[in-house]
């Protein structure tokens, strides 16, 4: 039994090395395949941002913003009312959109005179009326904070005949060209009209100081309006409305269209 020992003791060191070895085998072979398993996923990632970094990159192109790329103006045409391209930006390098001018409101309305000739809102017993537009610059976020207007009028009568006033007058100011800013209306007075009298216009006359006042023959008057804004002495924005002025008893005003002031 004494001599049998050490064949036992060899035979139990034998089979626990084996076991060993088998245990940090297949140790070995689970971590070479979680490995491989990581490598394989993160090949998918790879595969994923690749595939996103291109769709990205074809967007960019489209719409022509790539951050790699200088940002490009494109000049398109735009029907009436027609906005021009701004070319301005902002403090940040962001081009600035164009104004957008609305009328909100027109009516004859009834006013006085001052002692320069400048009208100004008052009660009916002064039966004298005032044909008024009603404008504002509509709030648009990303578009210039403000812009100087001009207004350009053309007046037809019944016999065609046009009276041009380059110099219109906008009420409680005594310039043609005034600022537009957001929250603000601004009211420009088209013509005005005396009792039982015919339309006259309202601008600034180029050789006096007092506003001038030219008769409009007819009982109805064809009217053209067209607002230019500019932006940093840019011009930004061109827009028309039409109206037809109708005498009668008690004055009118109503809105038209182009092809009637033409026809």
């Amino acid at each position: 039994m004494i001599k049998q020992a050490p064949l036992s003791y060899g035979i139990v060191w034998f089979v626990g090395g084996l076991i060993t070895y088998l245990l940090i085998k297949r140790s070995f072979r689970t971590q070479i395949n979680d490995f491989r398993s990581q490598l394989g996923d993160r090949d998918k990632v790879i595969n994923f941002l690749e595939k996103k970094v291109e769709l990205q990159t074809q967007f960019w192109v489209s719409e022509g913003s790539s951050p790699l790329l200088s940002p490009k103006i494109e000049t398109q045409e735009v029907p009436t009312p027609s906005l021009l391209e701004p070319g301005s930006i902002d403090s940040k390098g962001k081009q600035l959109l164009s104004p957008v001018l609305e009328l909100i409101h027109f009516d004859f309305e009834d006013v006085a005179q001052d002692s320069v000739g400048l009208y100004f809102r008052a009660s009916k017993d002064l039966v004298r009326k005032a044909a008024i537009l009603h404008f504002s610059l509509k709030p648009i976020s990303g578009a210039v904070p403000w812009t100087e207007v001009q207004p350009q009028i053309r007046f037809k009568d019944e016999h065609d005949h046009i009276t041009p006033v380059s110099d219109g007058i906008w009420l409680g100011h005594s310039k043609s060209k005034v600022p537009f800013r957001y929250g603000i209306t601004v009211s420009l007075v088209l013509a005005t009209r005396a009792l039982k009298r015919d339309f006259r216009t309202y601008e600034w006359d180029s050789h006096e100081s007092l506003p001038l006042e030219r008769q409009l023959v007819g009982d109805e008057i064809r009217a053209e309006v067209r607002l230019v804004g500019e932006y940093m002495d840019d011009p930004k924005a061109d827009i028309s409305w039409y109206f037809k002025l109708i005498k009668g008893d008690v004055p009118q005003i109503i809105l038209s269209t182009r092809e009637e002031f033409d026809a």
